[in-house]
């Protein structure tokens, strides 16, 4: 933005004013931008601790687990988290793309 403001104000004080009118816009964008990345670093941590704390409960009860056939069962949980991290992740990469501009 100052590279922005010093070029237009070299160029007119009427270009000066149309990226000024523009300015409102950039930081309404950065705002959405820096909040999804929170919303979306904490989001995608939550999903990233059931993921692995399913994976730590079915490798520590790994006998369990292949006495009773249970191996589809526990990899059809866990995938169901890694689908629910992926949407996550893309949902907060989605929004932080408009403030990347």
């Amino acid at each position: 933005m100052i590279v922005a403001f010093t070029i237009a104000f070299t160029i007119s004080w009427e270009c000066t004013l149309i990226v000024m009118g523009g300015f409102p816009v950039v930081m309404i964008a950065m705002v959405i931008s820096i909040k999804a990345g929170q919303a979306g670093i904490k989001d995608g941590l939550i999903a990233y601790q059931q993921c692995a704390g399913l994976a730590e409960q079915s490798l520590q009860s790994v006998k369990v687990v292949q006495t009773y056939g249970r191996e589809e069962l526990e990899s059809k949980n866990y995938n169901k988290y890694l689908v629910r991290t992926f949407d996550v992740a893309k949902a907060a990469n989605f929004f932080k793309s408009f403030g990347s501009q």
